[in-house]
């Protein structure tokens, strides 16, 4: 809903100040719910998966109905997609910064550690991913952007390392950064099927391939 432009007609209440500290009344009561449902919706899909879970139990974890919830998020595809944002939203501001002071590497193994307390998640995204290749899925704008977004963020910072000599100068940024992205989602589907795969020790050994040769003695 937009708000007013026009001017208060005579005789009608002027709209009180806004007052400090956010939002107030139904827009604020309703952004409180829909942060609850996408809070009650990560621990559900995070503990059981995609398969596993559905609308109904979200909305009782919350305590609105199942109406309730379809009001805020149309179908259960969307609020997938909600999720997943979410989760990249409250991720990347911390690898970013990992990335600026230490490297890409710390920040892309400090990434794979979290994934790894989060098997429901990963398992959810991987899942998505996979569908989402379908042009008309629900995901595939979603799937677009994330993977364009860390490949841009990844060949920065890889850039960035290569002269600060982190690494080895001639690889292309962007040619790693790919590389990278298929490394993680091609690790997270080997785990999934056998979370007796250390993908941080993993992640590591290929790091060491990126290492500038030592200098000749």
């Amino acid at each position: 809903m937009t708000a007013r432009s026009e001017a208060t007609p005579a005789g009608a209440q002027a709209p009180a100040p806004a007052r400090s500290g956010g939002r107030r009344g139904p827009y604020a009561k309703t952004a409180q719910r829909r942060e609850e449902i996408l809070d009650a919706a990560f621990e559900v899909f995070a503990s059981q998966g995609l398969r596993g879970s559905s609308l109904r139990e979200i909305a009782e974890r919350v305590g609105v109905s199942h109406t309730s919830l379809l009001h805020h998020f149309g179908s259960k595809d969307e609020l997938l997609v909600a999720v997943l944002l979410r989760r990249r939203q409250v991720q990347t501001p911390g690898i970013e910064r990992i990335a600026r002071e230490q490297g890409v590497v710390p920040a892309v193994v400090a990434n794979v550690r979290e994934n790894t307390t989060t098997r429901g998640i990963v398992a959810l995204h991987t899942t998505v991913a996979a569908e989402s290749t379908d042009p008309g899925h629900p995901a595939h704008e979603f799937f677009r952007s994330h993977y364009q977004g860390y490949v841009e963020v990844i060949s920065a910072g890889i850039a960035e390392d290569q002269r600060l000599g982190r690494i080895r100068g001639d690889v292309d940024p962007r040619l790693l950064a790919r590389q990278f992205a298929a490394l993680l989602d091609g690790l997270q589907v080997q785990w999934l099927l056998d979370p007796e795969i250390d993908m941080v020790a993993e992640v590591e050994a290929f790091a060491e391939l990126l290492r500038p040769p030592a200098p000749p003695r």
